[in-house]
């Protein structure tokens, strides 16, 4: 990059400032890591939209501290005041916009945003657009290829939805999210499936950079008591408690049918999830695609994060959409977009994370197989139009990335145009279902 596109996008890209952080902190932002040096300031060059930061120091035991995670929005800057009448709240700027984060030594995290004046932001702002800051700011990668996948995998998360599922605080507390409900009552058997992909989540974010953490099961060993609210309560120290703070607005999943259904209704809700789903696009969320960005924030904030509670609803998302057998033929477009989002994050994923007990037998490869038998098997009678059709593709994509990524042998399509189960040879040829789109017609 020459010296006079640095410095138009040092000037008209975002930067974030971070004050007085110890030398050694991990810090995170969107998919890429540094360790700050005894000159780090901050981070410069940010493009518009959303980002994530995340941070983790260690103490003279070598112990770490819990990932702490920001979202932060910058905007794009608007030097001629033209008016978004998608967001008349959005802030005319004409510079890069700057975020200032001071850090606090005596809690080993940053200060809350609201500790921070107007005018000492105004203050901190103009010097760095007057490169104050210049020699002191990791350039963010504007040219990397990281850059790119990092839009990809969240592509839906919008400032709405940000708005609704942050907590309060702003600041996600990666230990405060391993206490939920769900971990009171962790078998052993789940403990040590959670315990071997937490392994290899902390291998690949050694990959990255040497990234240490508590184990998750470690964590949630050590509080079995649980709140899933999120207000700011305090203890009787005065203390926030873990339970109650720096955890994500999650959607919850009703688990149960809503007693106003009838019985019929009812047994069809357990054995479809499409009344589910609908419940949450018409209770939760503004667009459909808000339920994709959720998604892509939870496996964000879990891969990169290292936020037990991430890939919970990533898993219970993910499983949803996998049982819905009549909605899939009302709203392909959102099934294509799911299968798209799930390409995207496996994509990025280590490439031995699939192959847990938890993620692969029990989860996505039992699920996926039946989505394909429910909705392209010859009983089925699916929809054959553009949009199915682009849905279809993008199922067949998922299933090649498995199959070279992770050798994992879905044993979804034999041949074009076959399918092909875990079935023996002299099972009868009608008990096999048979895929009936011809995937000829696609292009890889």
């Amino acid at each position: 990059m020459d010296n006079d596109r640095a410095r138009e996008l040092t000037l008209h890209g975002g930067t974030l400032l971070c004050l007085d952080v110890p030398e050694g902190t991990q810090i995170g932002f969107d998919n890429k890591l540094w360790t700050s040096g005894p000159l780090f300031k901050g981070i410069k060059m940010i493009p518009p939209g959303i980002h994530m930061f995340y941070t983790m120091t260690s103490n003279a035991f070598d112990e770490s501290s819990p990932v702490n995670s920001y979202f932060l929005r910058f905007v794009e800057p608007n030097p001629k005041n033209t008016p978004n009448p998608e967001n008349e709240d959005e802030p005319k700027l004409e510079y890069g916009q700057v975020i200032l984060k001071k850090w606090n030594r005596e809690l080993e995290e940053f200060h809350r945003d609201d500790d921070i004046s107007s005018e000492e932001l105004s203050a901190y702002t103009e010097g760095v657009h007057r490169f104050d800051f210049d020699k002191n700011l990791a350039p963010y990668p504007y040219d990397d290829p990281s850059t790119l996948l990092w839009k990809k995998l969240t592509k839906h998360v919008s400032p709405s939805l940000l708005k609704r599922i942050l907590p309060l605080s702003g600041v996600i507390n990666g230990e405060a999210c391993s206490f939920t409900n769900e971990s009171t009552s962790i078998d052993r058997q789940e403990k040590k499936l959670l315990s071997e992909l937490d392994l290899k989540l902390k291998q690949f974010n050694d990959s990255r950079k040497n990234i240490p953490s508590k184990s998750i099961p470690e964590r949630i060993s050590k509080n079995p008591t649980n709140s899933n609210n999120n207000n700011n309560s305090s203890t009787s120290n005065g203390k926030p408690e873990s339970s109650n703070w720096g955890v994500p607005n999650f959607t919850k999943i009703p688990i149960t049918p809503p007693k106003s259904l009838n019985i019929k209704n009812m047994t069809k809700w357990n054995m479809d999830k499409s009344q589910c789903l609908e419940y949450l696009l018409k209770k939760h969320y503004s667009t459909d695609e808000d339920i994709i960005g959720e998604m892509e924030f939870s496996y964000v904030l879990f891969v990169y994060g290292l936020t037990w509670s991430g890939f919970q609803q990533w898993k219970a998302l993910v499983s949803l959409f996998l049982q819905c057998d009549d909605l899939v033929q009302l709203k392909p477009t959102l099934f294509t977009e799911f299968f798209q989002m799930l390409y995207n994050q496996i994509s990025e994923s280590p490439e031995d994370m699939f192959q847990s007990d938890l993620t692969s037998n029990i989860f996505l490869k039992p699920l996926l197989k039946s989505f394909i038998e429910s909705n392209y098997s010859q009983t089925s009678e699916p929809k054959q139009d553009e949009n199915h059709e682009k849905l279809f593709k993008s199922v067949i994509q998922l299933k090649n990335l498995f199959e070279s990524k992770f050798k994992l042998n879905l044993n979804l399509f034999n041949e074009v145009g076959n399918y092909q189960d875990d079935y023996n040879d002299d099972d009868d040829e009608e008990d096999k279902p048979m895929i009936i789109l011809d995937v000829n017609k696609f292009t890889y």
